[in-house]
């Protein structure tokens, strides 16, 4: 498979967690999007709030990344980073948050999220429709615990953070009924 179609098919990944969110947040009773298990735990808005947040941080850093400025391949070392990442986010495994982590507001705005995915998934895929096809393997974003990221690390990352509290928001969902 090309590296374009693998980026075509990676956003397209990422895309059906911003629709998954957007029904929650459409469809989901504001009981169910704020109930939490206990004080500590966040509330499904406030994991959607999180990703949204960690998305718009990611998307600004890339969207405004100049390759004239700094021209530089992602290597192996990288590869081994981001591999490790991302199987850590698929897995059942749980960690200390990382310190450098985007909090979630204490109560988010329904409305404001679901503009935000409304509006940002357009931008992102049209990111995605130009970005440079020789630039692929570039580093473009850097991660505070995975390091460099190339595009197709960046959106996989992306899309497996948002699978793992995908995962959190279903058994919440679980829990409440």
């Amino acid at each position: 498979m090309s590296t374009t179609a693998q980026l075509t098919k990676r956003w397209g990944e990422l895309k059906k967690f911003h629709l998954s969110f957007l029904d929650t947040l459409e469809n989901e009773p504001a009981e169910f999007l704020f109930f939490k298990l206990n004080e500590e735990k966040w509330n499904s808005a406030q994991i959607i709030n999180h990703l949204m947040k960690v998305e718009k941080n990611t998307f600004d850093f890339i969207s405004h990344f100049d390759f004239n400025r700094k021209k530089e391949k992602t290597g192996i070392r990288n590869l081994i980073n981001s591999f490790m990442l991302n199987a850590f986010l698929k897995s059942t495994m749980k960690a200390k948050v990382p310190t450098k982590a985007i909090e979630p507001d204490e109560n988010p705005d329904i409305e404001t999220m679901i503009q935000f995915y409304r509006e940002h998934t357009i931008k992102f895929e049209k990111f995605i429709d130009q970005f440079p096809q020789d630039k692929l393997d570039f580093f473009i974003f850097k991660h505070p615990l995975a390091g460099k990221l190339n595009i197709l690390q960046t959106i996989e990352f992306l899309t497996n953070h948002s699978l793992h509290h995908s995962i959190q928001i279903t058994k919440l969902k679980r829990i409440y009924n």
